[in-house]
């Protein structure tokens, strides 16, 4: 299983499968691949988040990735990365939270790192959502190329599971 959440934001608030509220678009300005990148506008302060919802299977590691950039003084009071686990009837089971390090040089995409978590016993779905919280007049921060992907093994822990010898 392995599902790219986004690979080409559209324009807009409302991206495909995304929804997005506050200060947040995507925008042709600034991208790391394909045409436009979400964007949450600094420069114009108060609150921006997005979030997408997907489908998981129960009790299983999950990873997701991204890149990131800023520019000017950008500043959030705590960007975070949430996972909100769901379970069948629509309800929060749990949720998964990230602080964000905006890092890397202004104007630079680099990857912002590896998130993982694991799916509740129950879960059925989660809600991906960057929220930036309170982000102070200034700088712009961007977002590209996220991915939420069923984690996969190193092959050694996948060896030694073969060999029924994990966890000794």
């Amino acid at each position: 299983f392995e599902q790219s959440i986004n690979t080409t934001w559209t324009s807009g608030c409302d991206t495909t499968n995304w929804f997005g509220w506050g200060n947040v678009e995507s925008v042709t300005w600034s991208n790391y691949n394909g045409a436009q990148s979400l964007v949450f506008k600094g420069w114009m302060g108060g609150a921006g988040a997005v979030e997408t919802k997907t489908a998981v299977t129960p009790d299983t590691a999950y990873e997701a990735t991204f890149y990131q950039t800023w520019d000017g003084s950008y500043a959030a009071s705590t960007p975070q990365l949430m996972f909100i686990w769901v379970d069948s009837g629509g309800q929060n089971l749990s949720t998964s939270a990230f602080d964000l390090v905006i890092s890397g040089s202004q104007a630079n995409w680099n990857q912002a790192g590896v998130f993982n978590a694991t799916s509740p016993a129950s879960a059925s779905s989660v809600e991906i959502q960057f929220n930036m919280g309170t982000m102070t007049a200034g700088g712009a921060y961007y977002i590209d190329d996220v991915s939420f992907a069923a984690a996969v093994p190193e092959p050694t822990t996948m060896l030694l599971t073969s060999l029924g010898v994990a966890g000794l």
